[in-house]
């Protein structure tokens, strides 16, 4: 990952500007454990994330039920925050830019005691998140919408992922089923 589109500021070795294959594995997972699919990390094994040079900032992460698509981005967002407090990344590689902030929305759950729906936390977390993100920030946000009808849900996934991609400009996993 890196916020210029280029060469990176951190870790490994290997060069080539952020571009190429960059096996990665989650933290908790022994070197060499675990099934791996090469793209996802399905079932916890190793994945891999590509950064591409012209400024990219957004990945679209899709793919059918169990295929390791929420493991893959926590995976991600953990392994950004153990390289910038500077602990060991369990990486080939690892070219990124130093975050602001890293923000996260990933589950669905509903707050009983405070009265609120599924959905209320999605978007109450979701506003939090839009207010505090910068340029200079990394947003991960997995299967926005599912707490309300499908039709309401790709609305407000689209309408997110356009306000990230075109007004914050922030780097962006974003995690959907949605088309």
């Amino acid at each position: 990952l890196d916020g210029r589109g280029g060469g990176g500021g951190g870790g490994g070795g290997g060069g080539g500007g952020g571009r190429g294959r960059r096996p990665h594995r989650h933290p908790n997972r022994g070197a060499g454990g675990g099934n791996s699919t090469g793209g996802g990390s399905g079932g916890g094994g190793e994945g891999e994330t590509r950064g591409e040079g012209g400024g990219v900032r957004c990945l679209v992460v899709t793919g059918p039920n169990m295929g390791g698509k929420s493991c893959y981005t926590r995976t991600v967002a953990l392994l950004v925050v153990m390289a910038q407090i500077g602990s060991y990344v369990p990486a080939e590689s690892l070219h990124l830019t130093v975050f602001d902030g890293v923000f996260t929305r990933m589950g669905a759950s509903d707050n009983i005691l405070l009265g609120r729906s599924t959905f209320f936390e999605e978007m109450y977390d979701t506003a939090h998140l839009l207010a505090a993100a910068t340029p200079r920030s990394l947003v991960v946000l997995d299967e926005l919408g599912r707490g309300t009808a499908t039709h309401d849900g790709v609305a407000v996934a689209g309408a997110v992922l356009h306000y990230l991609m075109y007004h914050t400009r922030c780097l962006t996993l974003f995690v959907t089923h949605y088309p």
